[in-house]
This record gives C-alpha cells, structure tokens and sequence, in this order.
C-alpha cells in the first residue's frame, strides 16, 4: 500500500540548515497531482491504499514541497559541475561524501548522446566543496564504501557489459576490475547497486532475461589479479515469506540495496533488495549462507533510493538525475525511521517520503523533484 498523510498539511519553505553535517568538517499524472494540489482525494479504489490531504503550498526553490508540519528543510549541496551531468548513486567514506555522475552514458556503455562521452565521473565532496573526482569508464549506477579497506566500490553498465571498479581516494587509484562469471551467462544483463556488510560485497543482478538468474551475487574483489569473483546469493524466482506466507519472488528489476542498521525497527543486519518494477523489497537475513532466508514487503510503487536515519542529526543526500543537481534534506531525525525515493517513472514520482517497514505504506515528506535516485544518509 501506499502510505497515508494524517493532520495538518501546512508547508514550508526550503531553508538553509546549519545542523547539516556536511557543512562541518567531519560531517502517472493524477497521481501526481494529489501529491501537489490543493485537493483532498481518496485512493482506495486504485489499490494505492492512500488517503491524501493537500493544502496549497508555498513554493520553494526549484519548485520543492515540504509537506506538513515536517521537521525537515531541503537545500542544494552540488549541481554538475565542469561537464559532469546526470548524478545517480551516492556513498560516504569518512568525512567525504561520494557522488557519480553518468554524464549520459549509455546502460550498456555506449558513448552519451550529443557529447561523445563514455565516462563517468566520481566527485568527493566535504564541507560541500569538490575535493577530489575521478574517471570510469561507463554508466556508474551503482557506489558504495568498503570502510575496511578505505574506498570506494563502483559498478558500471546495468544492462550489459558490466564491471566494477575501485577507487582508493588517499591514493588516487582506480582500478578496474572484470568479472568471473560473466551475469550474461548466468541469465542476468549486468550488475546495479552495491552494499558492503563488514568484509562482505553485494552487489545487484540487475535488468534479467531469465527468472532464474541472480537477484543478488556476493563479489570477491582481487585487485591483483583485477577479477571480481561473482556468486549467486539468491534468484529472481527465490521462495520467501510474504505478508500472508509463502511466495516465489518473480523478480524482474533487482535494483538498489542496502543495509539494514542496528537501530532499524525490523530486519536488522538484513540486506534489503529492491525490486524497483515489482514494486516490493526483499529482506535477505544472514545473506550467502546456509541460514539465509528472505522476507517480501511489497510496496505501492516503485522507489529507488532506500536509506535509514542512524543518528538524531544528519542529514538524507538525495540526487535528482533529471535536474542535475544534489540535494541536503536536514532535520530531527528518529534513529530507525525509513526513507525512499520515487524516480520519474514511478506510479508517484518526485517525492521523498518515509517507509512504514511492517505495512509498507509510504507517507511522503518532500514533493517536487523532478526523477530522485540515490539516496543516503549522512550521521
């Protein structure tokens, strides 16, 4: 289902925030339109589950709505900078914050359209200023950090020719590494987000032609011999516990990942996996192990960014693809409480919004982005 606004919709103006940890130095068109009107409408009958209330609001930079009585303020971190267009996945190492840019490459690594490009570029930030970038070759759709080892794990071309990289930010190396097996062979067309657990790389089997093929691989990266060593975790047609049982997963969009923090209310330690089409997120407790198992929380609509609020300040890193810029989302936050993001071609786009990990619903807290993709917060 999809979530339910309750009480008082009054809004607020974007403002700057000086309790962002990045500004100290260790810091469907009728859907849509509820979410921005000013009507009140009932949702029941489209399954959505959803009972909105929206008052007029008052337009803030770039056109962004915070809804409500929210303790959250939204301001600009980055836009593109020096060429680098089209921000997707973000991570954070230390105090730096990571963020790569796509620059319009192709899914499968085809040169961008209009400019020739065929690399993207990872930029770190502190403090809100650019302290270092790099180059990949291909679309990086998918970054994280490996705090054991110092860097950052980049993956390249979702739907094909896929690889992964790392780069060692106090070094400034990168190296590429190819994979063993190949996901074509195994029914899967690339590889998506990453999500590392302790010394433990995950790593999404993204845009499958088979139901059998890997949802998720654990990766073993050599940077010796430059082979990523991939193996299946769990498959698209996995069984798991559903709200009312036993399902089969039917995956067909593996997407983003996470991890599951300690303060989380439920599926703690847990790898999630969202399945961005199917519109649901799978839980993998003890994942690449004799005692994995997989819970199925289906959802209203599609979301990209997942990320968990793991200190009482921070702040929620948010890339807008479409609008080339990157956002800071700052406020009192809860220890444990879920955000998503929905991109363009989501039933309701746009939006921030926080997970009610038990129902699923979704109540949305920021309106007015034009295609939200990665999503991380900041402690």
């Amino acid at each position: 289902m999809f979530g339910a606004y309750n009480g008082d919709m009054t809004n607020h103006t974007s403002h700057p925030s000086t309790s962002d940890p990045l500004d100290r130095p260790d810091a469907a068109a009728s859907r849509r339109r509820l979410l921005v009107g000013g009507t009140t409408l009932a949702l029941g009958a489209l399954g959505l589950g959803l009972v909105a209330t929206a008052v007029p609001a008052q337009a803030a930079p770039h056109g962004i709505r915070v809804l409500g009585k929210s303790p959250y303020k939204v301001k600009t971190l980055a836009t593109g900078l020096g060429g680098n267009l089209k921000p997707d996945d973000s991570a954070v190492l230390g105090s730096g914050v990571f963020v790569a840019y796509q620059n319009g490459v192709g899914s499968t690594g085809g040169a961008a359209t209009g400019t020739g490009v065929t690399t993207s570029t990872i930029v770190e930030y502190k403090k809100k200023k650019v302290v270092g970038s790099w180059q990949v070759t291909g679309k990086c759709d998918g970054l994280a950090a490996n705090a054991s080892t110092g860097e950052i794990i980049a993956t390249v071309n979702e739907d094909g020719n896929s690889s992964i990289y790392t780069v060692n930010p106090a070094t400034n190396a990168v190296v590429h590494l190819t994979y063993s097996v190949d996901p074509l062979t195994l029914g899967g067309g690339g590889t998506d987000s990453v999500s590392v657990i302790g010394s433990q790389v995950f790593i999404a089997g993204s845009n499958p032609s088979l139901l059998t093929a890997p949802a998720v691989y654990s990766a073993v990266l050599n940077e010796t011999t430059k082979v990523a060593t991939l193996t299946p975790v769990f498959a698209d047609d996995a069984a798991a516990t559903g709200p009312s049982g036993a399902v089969t997963l039917g995956l067909t969009d593996p997407d983003t990942t996470a991890v599951v923090p300690a303060t989380s209310p439920l599926f703690a330690g847990d790898l999630a996996v969202v399945g961005q089409a199917d519109q649901q997120i799978v839980f993998a407790a003890n994942p690449g192990t004799a005692t994995q198992t997989l819970t199925q929380l289906p959802i209203g609509t599609n979301i990209d960014g997942l990320a968990w609020a793991t200190s009482a300040t921070g702040s929620l890193v948010m890339t807008d693809n479409s609008g080339n810029t990157v956002y800071s989302i700052t406020g009192a936050f809860t220890p444990g409480t879920v955000f998503v993001d929905t991109a363009s071609d989501s039933g309701v786009p746009g939006m921030v919004g926080t997970l009610n990990l038990t129902t699923g619903q979704i109540t949305p807290i920021v309106t007015g982005f034009t295609n939200p993709h990665g999503l991380t917060f900041v402690p």
